[in-house]
């Protein structure tokens, strides 16, 4: 790494990430290959847009909050989500308080797959940082979670 830390930085957590994803590619215990290895990087983009925004409105999110969240038209948001819901990602439901509106969200059977990976991911990431020095360790931590905490904290707002 030349000149200063801060100009790689993008390209370290870049790096971690596709060595996470690559575990999991190669992992013969998880499943969920089938739904996503022929999703576009649009679709991949959707389902963790809805992923996130289910954690704000765990009844499902509105096709316009998907629009918004994801800079798509609402015919585009609305071609996505069919095309996630043929493949068993999404699932479609009528509003409880608006009959006229439908609610988007991740079906049980995704989220269950998402656990597995959530739970690989959570192995794999204690085995990456197992000979790192305890205090180091809660120092990383501890700066990964301002920059998510930021993060989610800007993409809450650009989604109201």
């Amino acid at each position: 790494m030349q000149g200063d830390k801060h100009d790689d930085l993008w390209l370290m957590l870049f790096y971690l990430t596709d060595h996470l994803r690559d575990q999991i590619s190669s992992s013969p215990d998880l499943e969920y290959l089938d739904n996503f290895k022929d999703l576009t990087h649009r679709q991949l983009k959707t389902v963790r847009h809805v992923m996130y925004m289910v954690e704000q409105h765990p009844e499902g999110i509105t096709l316009k909050m998907l629009a918004k969240r994801g800079n798509l038209s609402a015919a585009a948001a609305s071609e996505m989500v069919d095309a996630l819901v043929k493949k068993g990602i999404f699932v479609r439901t009528q509003s409880i308080t608006d009959r006229r509106s439908i609610q988007i969200r991740i079906t049980d059977k995704m989220t269950q797959e998402l656990g597995k990976i959530s739970k690989f991911l959570a192995q794999q990431t204690r085995q990456m940082t197992k000979d790192i020095n305890p205090d180091e360790l809660k120092v990383m931590v501890s700066v990964i979670e301002q920059l998510y905490n930021k993060t989610k904290a800007e993409d809450k707002q650009s989604c109201e």
